[in-house]
């Protein structure tokens, strides 16, 4: 079969204007997303400047494709389109030249007038045209072949074909293109969303002008093609890095924290660190972009967008100005590419992909956003506090690489918002070129002699414009701050004056980290973060309040409050204050319930009560003897529901402290029932009188009584009187 968009048709669409040229471009990412969204969509070729083909997977065609070949038309006025205004601007003329190109090539396909705005439904034969009715209204095929100058029962044939679609507005359809690509990258913020978008929208525009780049050629599988048609296609393989970075950081981190990107040092599992393909050192491996899309602040390196000729990978190049670059230039970005290399398997260092051996050149991954594109993502406290953890997470490593005796290993000296970057869902710290090594690894001592400043202005700490050379922690701590005052005032700093917020729970964060002296601020970055913890967590609610709110609850008669107060019990087994002085003072009986649905839970709670009684505050005989009655309750529901471990458990702790104490008050409860006891519930409590001789001599008076279980009798007689037979 010949593929149908090798018969070239002349396009009469009229003057191309950079408006319809704009428009088609969101409309044929309207169908990318949707190749993103799920691979429906086998490929999008731009073939004219208002011809659009749809290629769709359907398992029905021969071919396992349904080919929707689109007419898009834009337009200022905002009326309703009618069938006056269908034929007018000929979408039908140039929809007839593809029926007649592509009818006998076998193909399952459609035919569609893609139209911004909306249609006229009170319009009869605009009506039978949008629904695929035109061929049964007389009226509507007569119309449309006198306007094709074309024979009857073909037009019949033609606007079988034919359906309209209505498309947003101009103002609306990118606006509703982002909103879908958000839903396919939830985790990504809305800088990170927009970037992609302006990247996926380029890649239209360059299939639309025939130029998509030439790598995917080789990616696509369709080599035997026309170049010209390679140029115009949109396949899976031309969007794949793009759907790479909507998905969730290919990484996990082992690390001891409960919060995602926690700040230990961490090990890093099936993670994009490295190159996606073999890398040589060359630069004639890359393709890059004649114009930079950023220029640093001080002249030293221009930043391209590149893409690997042989993979078609999109990477950022950041090469130094100039033919000869300075050595100390050159000595930069290798402390860059050094300390990148050092760092690659880390999820939150940017990673050198590849690099010249002359130090003039090295590759990275492309990011989605800058920080300071992410401004207002980051009014969110939780956004801003992930930024600023990861950036720990990234000083700890670098800070940790350190010679046998050195103090610290790297540190950065140059933190601040246009170094921190998105990269697939996570925050990135870049540009290492003016690190401080660690110390007695300096290469150039007089690059950081005193007077030399480094740094930049407002995030540069102090000493950085003194001593650079002395820089140690602290120093990168200074910048930490001076990040999240910016993140929090919405205002550049000024040089040596801390940003500090003037109200909220940053406040006193800035403060210390951005004291003038170094000695001042934490001495480490783990110091930082617990300083952070410190002043933004709220602390727990300590289990003996949320005990009183539950007895209080228990009290006013909400049903659930025993339960929750139960379970808070089990999980708090050395929390003597909780269990003396809220869950002792409670009705025991109230507990019971709750008690009894969790066996081995009622286990954990009787043999704690006992064992903390003392170990907050000294022991007091009023306390004993609420042990004592409290454990003697549960004892006899365990008793009365044949629950013998939870039997034992309760005599033993009750008559533990009974030995000690000779409770008078609890033997008065405890006597009487002893002597209701039978069968195994009598054993079971035999057994415990046994293991504490000193508390059942208190209950001597027993041992002659014949209605006394007789091992009730045997635990209770003292050794020198023995059991008389019954």
């Amino acid at each position: 079969m010949t593929e149908p968009t090798w018969a070239a048709t002349p396009d009469h669409s009229g003057s191309v204007v950079l408006r319809r040229y704009e428009y088609q471009a969101h409309v044929t990412a309207r169908a990318v997303l949707e190749m993103l969204a799920d691979n429906a969509v086998q490929h999008v070729t731009c073939e004219h400047i208002e011809d659009v083909i749809v290629a769709r997977n359907w398992g029905h065609a021969t071919d396992g494709l349904f080919w929707d070949f689109q007419q898009v038309k834009a337009r200022d006025a905002t009326t309703p389109w009618t069938f006056r205004d269908i034929l007018s601007r000929g979408p039908l003329k140039s929809l007839w030249r593809t029926y007649g190109a592509v009818k006998d090539q076998g193909l399952t396909y459609g035919l569609t007038v893609a139209l911004e705005g909306s249609f006229d439904s009170t319009d009869a034969l605009m009506t039978a045209l949008a629904y695929g009715e035109g061929a049964d209204n007389g009226r509507c095929t007569e119309r449309v072949g006198a306007h094709l100058n074309a024979d009857f029962k073909e037009v019949s044939t033609f606007l079988g074909m034919i359906r309209i679609q209505e498309l947003p507005r101009s103002g609306d359809i990118e606006v509703g293109n982002v909103a879908f690509l958000r839903e396919l990258g939830p985790s990504l913020g809305d800088a990170e969303i927009s970037g992609l978008y302006a990247e996926l929208i380029n890649r239209v525009r360059s299939a639309m002008q025939g130029r998509l780049d030439p790598q995917w050629t080789e990616r696509s599988g369709m080599q035997d093609q026309p170049v010209d048609l390679l140029g115009r296609r949109i396949r899976p393989s031309a969007i794949a890095d793009i759907r790479q970075r909507l998905q969730p950081p290919e990484y996990l981190l082992l690390t001891g924290s409960s919060r995602p990107g926690g700040v230990e040092a961490a090990q890093i599992h099936e993670r994009r660190s490295a190159a996606p393909y073999e890398t040589h050192g060359r630069p004639k491996d890359y393709h890059r972009d004649k114009y930079p899309f950023h220029r640093q602040e001080d002249g030293m390196a221009d930043v391209f967008h590149a893409t690997h000729k042989l993979t078609g990978t999109p990477v950022v190049l950041k090469q130094l100005r100039g033919r000869h670059p300075h050595l100390a230039k050159r000595a930069r970005m290798a402390r860059e590419i050094e300390v990148g290399s050092l760092l690659s398997e880390h999820p939150h260092a940017m990673p050198v992909w590849d690099a010249g051996p002359e130090n003039t050149w090295f590759v990275m991954p492309p990011a989605q956003a800058v920080a300071t594109e992410c401004l207002d993502d980051l009014n969110d406290p939780a956004a801003l506090r992930e930024l600023i953890e990861s950036l720990c997470s990234v000083l700890i490593a670098a800070h940790g690489i350190q010679a046998l005796g050195s103090r610290h290993g790297w540190i950065h000296r140059d933190i601040k918002p246009s170094n921190v970057l998105r990269l697939d869902g996570r925050w990135v710290l870049a540009d290492w070129g003016i690190a401080r090594r660690p110390p007695g690894q300096t290469t150039h001592a007089q690059r950081t002699r005193p007077g030399v400043s480094m740094g930049s202005e407002g995030f540069a700490a102090p000493e950085l414009s003194t001593d650079a050379h002395s820089a140690g922690p602290p120093t990168d701590i200074y910048s930490l701050g001076q990040m999240i005052g910016w993140a929090v005032t919405r205002k550049n700093p000024q040089q040596n004056v801390p940003l500090i917020p003037e109200s909220g729970p940053w406040r006193a964060v800035v403060r210390v980290a951005t004291r003038t002296d170094p000695a001042k601020r934490p001495a480490t970055v783990q110091a930082f973060l617990d300083l952070i913890t410190q002043e933004i967590d709220e602390p727990p609610v300590p289990p003996v309040l949320q005990a009183e709110a539950l007895r209080d609850a228990l009290n006013a008669g909400v049903a659930s409050a025993a339960e929750e107060l139960i379970a808070l019990a089990a999980a708090h087994l050395d929390d003597a204050a909780l269990y003396c002085d809220v869950l002792l003072r409670i009705e025991t009986e109230a507990l019971i319930p709750a008690l009894s649905v969790d066996s081995l839970r009622a286990l954990e709670i009787v043999r704690a009560m006992p064992e903390l009684l003392g170990t907050h505050r000294q022991t007091e005989r009023g306390e004993v003897d609420a042990v004592i009655m409290w454990l003697f309750t549960v004892a006899r529901h365990a008793a009365d529901t044949g629950q013998l471990p939870l039997l034992e458990e309760s005599c033993n702790g009750a008559f533990y402290w009974d030995a000690l104490w000779d409770q008078w008050r609890p033997q008065g409860k405890i006597g009487p029932w002893l002597r209701t006891l039978t069968g195994d519930a009598a054993g079971a409590v035999a057994g415990a009188l046994r293991d504490h001789p000193d508390c059942a001599r208190h209950f001597s008076s027993l041992a002659k009584d014949l209605r006394v279980d007789h091992r009730i009798r045997s635990a209770v007689t003292p050794p020198s009187l023995g059991l008389s037979s019954p």
